[in-house]
């Protein structure tokens, strides 16, 4: 189970140690980390040190598969073993930029803050199998994988987004960056977006489309695809005689 939850610009210590407590009835392997700006909590399942470094620009969290990890450092001739998941994503996009992210073939989310601009960027995959909700608090953000871990912060808005719900009935998904709730965001699979202190975001992320079938494959099925037309129209002709 992944979890993780940040407090991005907002140090209210009460509302911290509520969500943390949320987390641990979930997760007992809870790590936490903190910074003059950030408040991170995370679990075990993410596998992965998270740390802060004194770059302008510095990477939060970058979840990979371990297949896409070892293929990124082939990629960038990485010899260094102890490398994190984090710092082979921080070296791929500060070097070839988000569009790189083309390169990974699983699932990732990427958390970046810009310390020039003081905005943190979040980036999902297409298909965006971990989830990532936002709501604004004070002059920041909170972050979380879990929307039930928001609902711990006592300044929540529970106002139903009816907009949404509605949507919801009738189409069966929810309108893009929208959730139940209308305090909370979603991040979308699929976007980049980006929040700075007072607002966010959110663009499409430009990713060349990969085919999900190898064009060896494609072959392969297209002619077992003529060779049952074929059987099914004898079989026909057969059966009309």
């Amino acid at each position: 189970m992944t979890l993780i939850t940040i407090f991005f610009n907002y140090h209210e210590e009460s509302e911290w140690v509520n969500v943390k407590e949320k987390m641990k009835s979930v997760d007992d392997e809870i790590s936490y980390i903190e910074s003059n700006i950030f408040k991170i909590a995370y679990s075990g399942a993410i596998n992965e040190r998270i740390n802060f470094s004194d770059d302008k620009e510095s990477v939060l969290l970058g979840y990979i598969t371990d297949n896409d990890f070892v293929h990124l450092k082939n990629i960038l001739n990485v010899k260094n073993e102890q490398m994190s998941k984090c710092e082979i994503l921080k070296m791929l996009v500060r070097k070839h930029g988000y569009q790189s992210l083309s390169l990974l073939s699983g699932s990732f989310c990427f958390i970046d803050y810009n310390n020039n601009t003081k905005s943190v960027t979040v980036i999902r995959d297409r298909i965006g199998l971990v989830t990532l909700f936002a709501c604004k608090a004070g002059n920041g953000w909170v972050y979380s994988s879990r929307i039930k871990f928001l609902l711990e912060l006592s300044f929540l808005s529970l106002n139903l987004n009816r907009n949404t719900i509605q949507h919801y009935q009738y189409s069966g998904w929810s309108p893009r960056g929208a959730s139940f709730l209308e305090s909370v965001i979603s991040c979308e699979p699929g976007t980049i977006t980006n929040f700075n202190y007072s607002n966010y975001s959110t663009i499409l992320l430009n990713l060349p489309e990969k085919k999900a079938i190898p064009k060896d494959l494609l072959s392969a099925a297209s002619v077992i695809k003529k060779n049952l037309q074929t059987a099914v129209g004898s079989i026909y002709l057969q059966t009309k005689e």
